[in-house]
């Protein structure tokens, strides 16, 4: 069983208009570990779009299981 991290954002004034985040560093081999994971990515991403002035709310923050690059979530 392994776990992967993915975040999926949307902006704040068009929630249509989403980004799906699927992390490369994973899989990880447990939930935990993979929910640290998330935590870190919505920091960096939080951070980034502070800079940038874009206001996005997250819709999507999971750990999915036994993921494969390229199948629908």
């Amino acid at each position: 069983m392994s776990f992967t991290a993915i975040v999926v954002a949307c902006h704040i004034m068009n929630p249509n208009n989403c980004l799906t985040f699927v992390d490369n560093r994973g899989p990880y081999d447990t939930a935990a570990r993979c929910e640290t994971r998330v935590y870190e990515m919505i920091m960096d991403l939080h951070t980034f779009w502070t800079k940038e002035r874009m206001p996005m709310g997250y819709r999507v923050m999971e750990c999915v299981e036994d993921y494969m690059k390229g199948t629908p979530t």
